[in-house]
C-alpha cells in the first residue's frame, strides 16, 4: 500500500515542478493559472453537453456525445494534475491521468471517424437559408393555393345549396305530379270498370234478343235474315271482347298488385286450361323444352302474359299451329324469354305497331277443314300484345319481335328474376 501511495505521489523521491521553474513567483503563477483556467474551461464543456443531452433526448449518437464529454473532462483533469505537481510530486497520478485521458481520446477518435460522413452532410447554414427561403416560396404558394380551393369550396358549396333547393323543388313537383297521375290512373280504372258493366249490360240484351228473335222465328226468318242475327250476335260478342281487353290492359299497369315469387310452370299449366277451347279449335301445340324459371311479379300478371302470347300465337297462326317456349339467364339479375310461332310471320314495317293498342295484323288463309280459323282472327281486338307490352314495362322489363328468315314470329321478353 505504501509503494502504491510512494508511486502515485512520490513525495519522497521526486522534486515537485516548481523547482524546475527555480520557484520564480511569475513562472509559478503563470502554469498554475493557467491550468486552472483550462481546467475549468474543459469541466464547463462536458457540464453544457450533459445538459444538452438530457434537454434534447432526440438528438442520436448519445454515446458518442457522453463519449466525447469524458475526453474534454479527461484532458481538463491532466491540466489540474499539472496545477499540483508545481508543489508536489504526483508525477506517478499525473501519468495515470494521462494514460485515461490517451485511452478515452482513441475511444473518441474511434467513435467519431464513422460519424464523419454523416456530419458531412449536415448542409452549412447557408444552404439552410437558401432551404429556408425554398420553403417559404413553397408555403406561400400552398396559402395561396389553399386560398383559392376555399374560394372553389365556397362557390361549390353556394352550389349544392342551390341545387339542394331546386332538387326540393323539383322533388316536390314530381309528387305532387305523382299525386295527379295516381289520381288520374284511378279516375281511368273507375271509369274503364264502371264502362266496362255498363257497356256489357246493353251487349248481353243485344245478343240475348237476337238469339230470342232466331229462336222464335227461325221458320218464317229467310237465310239472310238469319245471317244477319249471326252477324249480330257476332259483333256483339266482338264489342264485348274489346271491353274486356280495354279492362285487361287497365289492369295491366295496376301497381297495388301484390308482387311474390311465382313459377311460370304453374301459370303455363292455368292459361293452358283458361285458353282449352280457343287451343282445342285451333289445333295449337305448345312445347316447352325445359321447365321455366321463377320470376317476381304479380300472379295475375304472369297470367295476363302467358295467356295472350298463347292466345296471339293461336290466333294468327296456319295450319297445324306449333308454339315453343324457352327460357334462359339472361344477366343482371333477369331472364330472357323466348316465345315461337310457326304462323305466317309479321311484315317488318308492323314491328313496332303490333304494340299498340287495337292494332291488328291480317289473319292467316282459311283452313281446309272449316271456316273456325277465320271466325277467331275476326274475334281478335288488337289488344293482347299491347296488354303484355304494359305488363312488362310495368316490371321495368322489355319486349321484343326476333327478326325472323324462316317464317313465324319470335318475342323475346326480359323479366326480372327472382
Amino acid at each position: 500500500m505504501q509503494s502504491i501511495v510512494e508511486y502515485l505521489f512520490g513525495a519522497a523521491s521526486f522534486m515537485p515542478h516548481g523547482y524546475c521553474l527555480l520557484w520564480r513567483p511569475d513562472l509559478v503563477a503563470l502554469h498554475a493559472v493557467s491550468d486552472a483556467l483550462i481546467f475549468l474551461a474543459y469541466a464547463s464543456i462536458p457540464a453544457a453537453l450533459v445538459v444538452l443531452v438530457r434537454k434534447r433526448p432526440e438528438i442520436e449518437h448519445r454515446t458518442t456525445v457522453v463519449l466525447f464529454a469524458a475526453f474534454i473532462l479527461a484532458c481538463g483533469l491532466t491540466h489540474l494534475v499539472a496545477v499540483f505537481t508545481l508543489w508536489q510530486p504526483m508525477y506517478g497520478l499525473q501519468g495515470l491521468v494521462k494514460a485515461a485521458t490517451a485511452i478515452i481520446s482513441l475511444l473518441t477518435a474511434i467513435a467519431i471517424w464513422p460519424l464523419l460522413p454523416k456530419l458531412l452532410k449536415i448542409p452549412s447554414p447557408r444552404a439552410l437559408q437558401v432551404l429556408n427561403r425554398d420553403l417559404e416560396n413553397v408555403n406561400n404558394e400552398l396559402k395561396h393555393e389553399i386560398e383559392e380551393h376555399e374560394v372553389t369550396l365556397a362557390e361549390l358549396r353556394a352550389m349544392r345549396r342551390e341545387l339542394e333547393v331546386r332538387v326540393e323543388e323539383r322533388t316536390r313537383e314530381l309528387n305532387v305530379a305523382y299525386r295527379d297521375l295516381e289520381r288520374v290512373n284511378e279516375d281511368l280504372s273507375t271509369f274503364v270498370h264502371v264502362a266496362s258493366h255498363d257497356l256489357k249490360e246493353p251487349l248481353r240484351g243485344i245478343r240475348h234478343y237476337a238469339e230470342i228473335v232466331a229462336d222464335d222465328h227461325a221458320e218464317t226468318l229467310t237465310e239472310q235474315g238469319k245471317k244477319d242475327l249471326n252477324g249480330i250476335i257476332r259483333l256483339a260478342d266482338r264489342l264485348s271482347d274489346l271491353i274486356n281487353s280495354l279492362r285487361d290492359y287497365s289492369r295491366a299497369g295496376n301497381t297495388d298488385e301484390t308482387l311474390e315469387d311465382v313459377d311460370l310452370n304453374g301459370v303455363l299449366k292455368e292459361a293452358v286450361d283458361n285458353l282449352h277451347s280457343l287451343i282445342v279449335d285451333s289445333g295449337l301445340q305448345i312445347d316447352v323444352p325445359q321447365r321455366l324459371p321463377v320470376i317476381h311479379c304479380a300472379r295475375a300478371h304472369a297470367l295476363a302474359l302467358m295467356q295472350n302470347l298463347i292466345s296471339n300465337a293461336a290466333t294468327h297462326s296456319n295450319e297445324n299451329p306449333r308454339v315453343r317456349i324457352e327460357a334462359e339467364d339472361g344477366g343482371a339479375g333477369m331472364v330472357r324469354i323466348v316465345v315461337s310461332d310457326n304462323g305466317p310471320g309479321i311484315p317488318e314495317n308492323l314491328n313496332e305497331d303490333i304494340f299498340k293498342m287495337f292494332r291488328r295484323v291480317a289473319g292467316p288463309a282459311k283452313s281446309p277443314t272449316g271456316d273456325r280459323s277465320e271466325e277467331i282472327a275476326e274475334r281478335t281486338t288488337g289488344m293482347g300484345l299491347a296488354i303484355v307490352k304494359r305488363i312488362v314495362e310495368r316490371y321495368n322489363g322489355s319486349i321484343k319481335l326476333l327478326p325472323s328468315t324462316g317464317g313465324g314470329a319470335s318475342f323475346e321478353l326480359m323479366l326480372r328474376a327472382i
